[in-house]
C-alpha cells in the first residue's frame, strides 16, 4: 500500500553491512491548493466524499454537462491530483491526506 510504497521511496543507503538508511518522508507543495479556483475544490471534494467517480456520474452529482467536468477533471489530471483507475477518476492517493488535511483546516469538509 502507500506506507510501503513511502518506505520504499525513502530508502537513501544500503550499507555494506546489509543496513538500510532510511530519510524523512518528503512532504508535498501544499502551495498549489491554495491556488484552486471554486469550482474545482467543491469538484475535489465530490470525490472525497465518494472515493471514485465516473464522468457521467460526476455529472448527474454535479448537475454539470460531462464536456465542462471533462476539461476541469483533464486539469487537474495534468497536475496528477486526479488519476484515472478502471474508466474512473481518484484522487491521488499519496496527495488524498494532504488535500483532506488543507480542505478540513479551511473548513470546507
Amino acid at each position: 500500500g502507500v506506507a510501503l510504497q513511502q518506505w520504499i521511496c525513502n530508502i537513501e543507503a544500503l550499507n555494506e553491512d546489509g543496513k538500510i538508511k532510511i530519510g524523512y518522508p518528503k512532504q508535498p507543495d501544499r502551495e498549489v491548493f491554495n491556488h484552486l479556483d471554486k469550482d474545482r475544490v467543491i469538484l475535489l471534494i465530490q470525490f472525497i466524499l465518494h472515493r471514485n467517480l465516473s464522468l457521467p456520474r460526476l455529472a448527474a452529482i454535479m448537475h454539470a454537462t460531462t464536456e465542462d467536468l471533462q476539461r476541469q477533471i483533464e486539469v487537474l489530471q495534468r497536475v496528477d491530483v486526479l488519476r484515472r483507475k478502471n474508466g474512473t477518476w481518484e484522487i491521488n492517493r499519496f496527495l488524498e491526506p494532504f488535500l483532506i488535511e488543507e480542505l478540513e483546516q479551511d473548513l470546507l469538509i
